[in-house]
Formats: structure tokens, sequence, C-alpha cells
């Protein structure tokens, strides 16, 4: 699978937000935009009794090839868990079948 760019500049945001605390959960959110055909990639923070944050990381045109190959670029480095939003059923459980294998 080819290299994503996208995928190397999540990876290259992502350490200013993650850092091992305890109490807290991190996790990647993929949100399919449909109006501008894009993926939109954020980063959640949340801490135990307090509000979530979420960080935007980026955006790119809604390709899967585009999608598979980000997540893999970014799967290489962080094993955070993967929110798709606004993806239809059978397309989220396609991706975390592929994502998760």
């Amino acid at each position: 699978m080819a290299k994503s760019t996208m995928g190397a500049a999540i990876n290259a945001k992502i350490p200013q937000y993650f850092h091992q605390l305890p109490h807290h959960r991190y996790w990647l959110a993929v949100v399919h935009y449909q109006p501008d055909q894009q993926f939109n990639y954020f980063f959640y923070v949340r801490r135990l009794g307090v509000s979530t944050y979420s960080y935007p990381l980026g955006g790119e045109a809604d390709q899967l090839a585009n999608l598979k190959a980000t997540l893999a670029t970014f799967r290489r480095h962080y094993q955070f868990p993967i929110h798709f939003v606004n993806f239809p059923e059978d397309e989220v459980r396609k991706l975390r079948r592929w994502y998760y294998r």
C-alpha cells in the first residue's frame, strides 16, 4: 500500500496532544463530510469527569484508497481506537474489520 502524506502529517501532530496520563482516553475520529466530499481527522482526549477535547488533524479527498493508506500509516505508530462518523453502517463494518485485522 502506498505511503500516505496525510498519515505522516497526523503522526507528526499527535505527540503534542498525547501524554500518557492516568484516567485519560484517546481516540482518532474520521468524519466523512459529504458536502465537501472529504474525510476529516480529529484526535479526541477525554479525562475522567472533565470535558472531551477534539483537535483537528487535517482532511483529504473522500476516496477509500486515501483513507486506508492514511489509517495504515497511522496504525504503524499508534494503536488508538478509531471512530468512524457519518459513514454508512456497512462501510463502518468493513473498515473496522480491515483496520482491526
